[in-house]
């Protein structure tokens, strides 16, 4: 039972990491913030896997931030048979090998952000590709429009405007983990958003 007074942050404080996993999914991830104090303990422990692979701050943070956004999405795969803080390293760590292979395929100067990985028209490219280009450009859209406008101001900033965190966090007041935090809660929530509208079949 609830002790009154104490907040949730006081509360996930106190337990472990399986249990945070527990609760979360028992709460059908309405309610994050025991998904948000699993960030706040372990994005360090995070932080120096990937730092070990790619010895680059930058590159630290931008896979930290992939290695959440996955575990987000695979939580429910958590059975208990290791620790969590097993199960999170393994992820972070393939998460790292994948990138490492995938800059080994990409030719030197291809563009990696957001905009310019973005599906483009082509030459050759036939009708029926065009259609799905087009309705799932609409369904991003879509998805970003179901966000609350914090989220979506956040979102627009780091990745279309490419602002650094630390920008943020000095406009905003707030701290750049809090910055960091807020990113990755949008993030999911536009995934969940364009869940909901594949879900409903939303096309154009």
């Amino acid at each position: 039972m609830r002790a009154e007074g104490r907040s949730g942050r006081e509360i996930a404080d106190e337990l472990s990491d399986e249990t945070l996993v527990e609760r979360f999914l028992a709460g059908g991830r309405r309610d994050d913030t025991m998904f948000a104090e699993i960030f706040r303990r372990r994005r360090l422990d995070v932080w120096r896997v990937c730092w070990r692979f790619f010895g680059n701050r930058q590159d630290a943070e931008d896979l930290t931030q992939e290695v959440f956004f996955t575990v987000y999405r695979k939580l429910p795969q958590f059975e208990g048979q290791s620790s969590f803080r097993t199960w999170l390293h393994r992820i972070a760590a393939n998460t790292c090998r994948n990138e490492i292979r995938s800059r080994s395929r990409r030719p030197q100067g291809t563009a990696t952000d957001l905009d310019d990985a973005a599906p483009l028209p082509s030459r050759h490219e036939s009708p029926e590709d065009r259609a799905i280009r087009e309705q799932l450009q609409d369904r991003l859209t879509r998805a970003l429009a179901g966000l609350s406008e914090g989220d979506r101001s956040v979102l627009e900033q780091v990745e279309f405007e490419g602002r650094p965190y630390a920008d943020i966090a000095a406009d905003s007041g707030v701290s750049v983990s809090a910055v960091k935090m807020r990113v990755l809660r949008a993030r999911l929530a536009l995934v969940e958003s364009h869940r909901k509208l594949e879900s409903k079949g939303v096309t154009t």
